[in-house]
């Protein structure tokens, strides 16, 4: 029961997403899915391509250029759309297969207006595999097992738009290629094709010299066979003489001395051979071959050594036995020369070892003093900003102290400015004391009609008499005001005012 379940719900599943991607067309009588169908028209399907590579999203582009070029191959949009496809797979950085693409654009479309656009943007694919750096695969290159990418595209440049601007500079470029290599013979072919092809343009100049080099590093080696050489010779002689205010002359001429030297070289070793099967008048041959055209190599004086001692034994002058005697004496002198010269190399290398020991001694010594003293400025200018700090700090005490004094100052005086207006009221209402003040005791003043609680008892006790005598302390001048003590003052009279007190 599960499993049917399952199965049930995995093909509804699936029959919700045919029926969202596939819809049946009454025109074609076939199911079609709609994300995979292009649009109405060709021009509507290169606008929406368009419109998705200005906005950098080049595989929604590149799917849209793609429905173009299948489902429209003949309308006038397809072939932009397929300069475009290529562009797209060079920002996916795809430089491959947009070569492809391009080169699509000039066999299909051979009439299109991006033919010059397509090949100027394959030589630059070319350059860039050619500059790159080969990828290793246990130390071996990857080219080693296949083919260069800038190989194929350089020769298809040159082949389908030999015309173009950037045909000559693809065919010399192809033979630098070939000869990093290690291809010299297709490479000799190359630059002799760009000579023979364009012989007017600026490329012939430097093709005639790498012509040279090709065919000198194509030549077998010190064989018996010099017409490679000889051949690369005569073309090195021929560019220096046709262009001898080139940049690359100087090049050329030190090229033209090894060739030279590796001929001089070869005809040496060919007279030795026969100096060796006693064949001297063979040996004398070459020996003066050497000394006739290659007075600047490395073997002329030897040669010239050996004429004159070979010319010495076939006149009769010296015999064998005194030539071999003379060889073996400059064979043991050789030797010395070379024991000797061998320890003067040693010397040189252990004094030249103890002077780097040294100088990295002194070296070391001077780096240590160096951080010595580095260390010592970082710690003087370290007391000098804590002095520095402690000084602002001190500085700003004091600055704070200072506000501080002058913000109560101004408090108080403000404080003295609101009780200004007080003080003078107190001065208003106390009155001004006197210069003589009596110091008899001011009695408070008593009314007559008013009985003291005393009076007040004996008048009411019995048997008290009539007349009650008063107390001084009581009796008081009628006409002065009693001092109350909510007055809180001293009732004082000058000297000339007498207090009545009733006896």
């Amino acid at each position: 029961m599960i499993k049917k379940i399952l199965v049930f719900c995995i093909v509804c599943v699936w029959s919700v997403n045919a029926y969202s991607f596939w819809v049946w067309s009454p025109k074609t009588q076939k199911w079609k899915n709609p994300k995979y169908s292009p649009l109405a028209t060709p021009f509507l399907q290169f606008k929406e391509g368009e419109k998705n590579f200005d906005e950098k999203r080049y595989k929604e582009a590149r799917d849209a250029f793609k429905k173009l070029i299948i489902h429209y191959p003949d309308s006038q949009e397809a072939a932009e759309a397929q300069y475009y496809l290529g562009r797209c797979l060079e920002e996916m950085s795809q430089p491959y297969q947009a070569f492809q693409e391009y080169q699509k654009v000039i066999d299909i479309y051979p009439n299109s207006k991006r033919i010059n656009e397509a090949v100027e943007r394959e030589y630059k694919i070319g350059e860039y595999f050619l500059n790159r750096e080969p990828k290793q695969w246990l130390g071996v290159s990857v080219y080693d097992f296949v083919e260069h990418p800038s190989i194929e595209i350089f020769k298809k440049i040159v082949e389908k738009v030999p015309y173009s601007p950037y045909a000559t500079q693809a065919q010399y470029k192809l033979g630098l290629l070939l000869m990093k290599l290690g291809r010299y013979d297709e490479a000799r072919e190359a630059f002799q094709k760009v000579i023979d092809n364009y012989p007017d343009t600026e490329w012939a100049t430097p093709s005639k010299y790498q012509l040279a080099i090709a065919t000198s590093k194509a030549s077998p080696g010190v064989g018996y066979d010099s017409t490679t050489l000889q051949e690369a010779s005569s073309r090195l002689d021929e560019f220096i003489k046709k262009h001898p205010d080139a940049q690359i002359s100087t090049q050329a001429e030190i090229q033209l001395k090894e060739l030279r030297n590796k001929e001089a070289r070869k005809n040496f070793n060919v007279a030795q051979f026969y100096e060796n099967q006693e064949k001297y008048d063979s040996a004398l041959i070459y020996y003066k071959v050497v000394t006739a055209k290659y007075a600047d190599s490395n073997y002329y004086l030897s040669s010239l050594e050996k004429i004159k001692e070979l010319t010495e034994l076939t006149e009769g002058k010296i015999s064998k036995k005194e030539l071999l005697r003379r060889k073996l004496h400059e064979q043991v002198a050789a030797k010395k020369e070379e024991r000797r010269d061998l320890q003067d190399e040693r010397y040189l290398e252990k004094e030249k070892r103890i002077m780097e020991k040294l100088e990295k001694q002194k070296n070391i010594a001077d780096r240590k003093k160096e951080l010595r003293q580095k260390k010592i400025d970082k710690k003087k200018e370290a007391r000098e900003k804590a002095l520095k700090r402690k000084q602002e700090l001190k500085e700003q005490k004091k600055r704070k102290r200072e506000e501080t004094l002058r913000a109560a100052e101004e408090a108080l005086a403000q404080k003295e400015k609101q009780a200004q207006p007080l003080v003078e009221q107190t001065k208003e209402a106390v009155p001004v004391v006197p210069s003589e003040i009596s110091l008899e005791p001011v009695m408070p003043q008593v009314n007559e009609n008013v009985q003291t609680p005393m009076a007040a008892e004996q008048t009411q006790s019995p048997g008290a008499s009539a007349v009650t005598p008063q107390d001084p302390m009581i009796s008081a001048d009628t006409s002065k005001e009693p001092a109350t003590e909510e007055s809180g003052l001293l009732n004082v009279t000058d000297g000339n005012e007498t207090n009545e007190v009733k006896q």
